[in-house]
């Protein structure tokens, strides 16, 4: 709560900030003497120096800035507070009593005590301080080579169970929760004889914040949840608890993250049912979430589906009226919590620190920016992941979201590709925004994303076969009505021409229109989703603008167009050719080489679908001459 400026008003942020490493410390005096004991040393002989007085303190214990007697190097030494394991072990007593109590009372089906023993184990794993270096170590092997990440090394040596050295981090706490809700009271109170506040004047940037200031903070937060997806979602070991006094920004403008006492972990079946869950909550499929719901052991599996979908459609479709861009986590949560009460589901014991750790940094982001959004900033990492996995459970995920009915869903694609190349993380500053070489085409053609290609090849194929077939029946059309202005009364040759037209029977249905539109509907999101799409600027040609303006008011269901319309397919093929070999240029030497393997495999599956068709057709004829006998 102390990271939720949204949620809590300044006067209590401002204490409860405290708690995170500003409450009252005890004594130096009490520290050096848990020093001595826990290290079998005074602590001069192993520190040529310590600071007289803690430079942060918290519930479990202090931290000083120390040096090394033997390196001169700077190292923080953080010495538990004496007592603390009684008071918790009190403390967790009393609560899991009152747990029974209420579990029986209020007849949930949520295992109150289990989710306070998981709580608990984290607390009380936190009070051993060799296994915090532990994780410490772990958190460094898995994420210290993460762009913008800094993990500080730990002195294992110098470590037992109540006192852990570790690398002294020089760097600045990102922006409090109290001075953002402190800005958002002023501006408040300004907006009441205004119509428009400073922050919505200035994109979300709280007026007592600069705008340099606040992108540095974004950037920080950026850099936060993208490494909190890697943890939680790809690696499935997390850093539970990343509050502004866990976290600092270095002066090289490093994330640094502090404190690995309280870590989750995440199994493969778990990351995997979270993924899905955000795909189905992202796109409206919310009988499919509930089946999620169950996966991720939230729902029994003799559950009433037809009492809890409408439940949770309720309060999805709420919290997606603004997009998944303006999804707040929070608010989300809280609705759902509702819900969940109302339905009896069950709170796995993963649960709580997840939320914690989602709520938390989607309350650092709001701090610096009001209309920060975490699922948001989440679901461009989510989007690439899913069209890069291998794993087959999350490919057919992807197949089922895709195909609908039998029909490829265009809108889905986009969509999906749109995200995959915002940069996650949410950040609001423009130079984010920058794309690397051909992103689009390269996340495509790369080897994890063989699975998504394969289909834009079907896809495209399809796309070619539909659009060859609307051509014929068009210039069919067009030659008919030509010969039908130009002819004479009763003129045989125009009558027997005419007669041996209409015999021509009509390839394309209303299918292939919309087949063809969601290939250059398609092609629009790879174009604009590209380098040289993006940077073509007034010298390259947008040459699905040029091609509508062409169309407009010709092609439609098979009428319309005739020589015309394949012309102009004709001269698009040459664009999206040049396009095609514009983006080339930008690829690495393996993409391209991924790249010019696609045309013949389109080729391949035209004819395939034409060899097919003709078969059937010869079929149909050879049928229908043995009806005739």
């Amino acid at each position: 709560m102390s990271s939720r400026p949204d949620v809590v008003s300044p006067e209590y942020l401002e204490e409860l900030e405290k708690l995170q490493d500003r409450i009252p410390p005890f004594s130096t005096e009490e520290a050096f003497a848990v020093l001595e004991e826990e290290l079998g040393a005074p602590p001069s002989s192993i520190f040529s120096s310590i600071s007289p007085s803690p430079a942060a303190a918290a519930s479990l214990g202090q931290v000083y800035k120390g040096t090394l007697a033997s390196d001169g190097s700077e190292v923080a030494i953080k010495v538990q507070r004496p007592g603390v394991a009684t008071s918790i072990a009190l403390d967790v007593y009393i609560l899991r009593k009152l747990a029974k109590v209420v579990k029986k009372a209020r007849k949930l089906n949520s295992d109150l005590p289990a989710l306070l023993d998981e709580w608990a184990l984290s607390l009380f794993k936190e009070l051993d301080y060799r296994v915090e270096a532990e994780n410490g170590e772990r958190f460094k092997e898995l994420f210290g080579e993460m762009p913008g990440v800094y993990v500080p090394a730990m002195k294992r040596e110098l470590t037992t169970k109540k006192v852990l050295v570790m690398e002294w981090i020089e760097g600045e706490r990102l922006r409090s929760a109290y001075a953002a809700a402190s800005d958002k009271r002023r501006e408040d109170s300004a907006s009441s004889s205004s119509t428009t506040t400073a922050a919505a004047a200035n994109n979300g940037i709280y007026s007592g914040y600069t705008q340099e200031a606040a992108l540095e903070d974004l950037k920080m937060v950026e850099i936060g949840v993208v490494c909190s997806l890697e943890q939680m979602l790809e690696v499935g070991f997390y850093h539970a608890d990343p509050h502004p006094g866990n976290l600092l920004k270095t002066k090289d403008g490093k994330l640094a993250y502090l404190d690995f006492g309280m870590m989750g972990s995440i199994d493969v079946n778990i990351r995997q049912g979270l993924i899905r869950a955000t795909l189905h909550l992202v796109n409206r499929e919310y009988g499919a979430l509930a089946e999620d719901f169950i996966t991720l052991g939230m729902l029994p599996s003799d559950a009433d589906r037809e009492a809890v979908v409408p439940a949770l459609t309720a309060v999805f479709a709420q919290a997606l009226k603004g997009g998944v861009n303006n999804l707040s986590f929070g608010q989300l949560s809280t609705n759902l919590g509702q819900t969940m009460y109302q339905f009896k589901f069950r709170i796995p014991s993963y649960y709580s620190l997840l939320v914690r750790s989602l709520a938390t940094l989607e309350g650092i982001g709001l701090s610096a920016n009001r209309d920060y959004k975490v699922l948001g900033a989440a679901y461009p990492w989510i989007a690439r992941r899913l069209i890069a996995d291998t794993s087959p459970e999350l490919r057919e995920t992807l197949r089922s979201l895709l195909y609908k009915g039998g029909r490829f869903n265009f809108n889905r694609m986009e969509s999906l590709i749109t995200q995959a190349v915002r940069p996650p993380g949410g950040s609001q500053n423009p130079q984010s925004e920058t794309r690397s070489g051909g992103d689009a085409l390269a996340l495509l053609l790369s080897p994890r994303g063989e699975f998504v290609r394969n289909i834009m090849v079907e896809e495209l194929a399809k796309g070619i076969d539909a659009a060859v077939r609307l051509a014929a029946d068009s210039t069919v059309y067009t030659v008919e009505s030509g010969i039908k202005a130009a002819s004479t009364t009763n003129n045989p040759l125009s009558e027997a021409v005419l007669s041996l037209l209409r015999q021509y029977p009509k390839l394309a249905d209303g299918t292939d229109k919309i087949q063809v539109d969601g290939i250059v509907q398609l092609g629009k999101a790879l174009q604009s989703a590209s380098t040289a799409g993006s940077n073509s600027g007034s010298s390259g040609k947008n040459w699905f603008k040029e091609e509508e303006e062409k169309g407009n008011g010709k092609g439609g269901d098979g009428g319309g167009g005739g020589i015309g319309t394949l012309m102009s397919m004709i001269e698009s093929s040459a664009a999206i050719v040049a396009w095609f070999v514009r983006e080339l240029e930008v690829l690495s030497p393996e993409e391209r080489e991924e790249a010019l393997r696609i045309p013949p495999l389109v080729g391949q599956a035209v004819s395939s679908r034409a060899l097919a068709r003709f078969i059937k057709l010869l079929a149909s004829v050879s049928e229908d001459g043995k009806q005739a006998v």
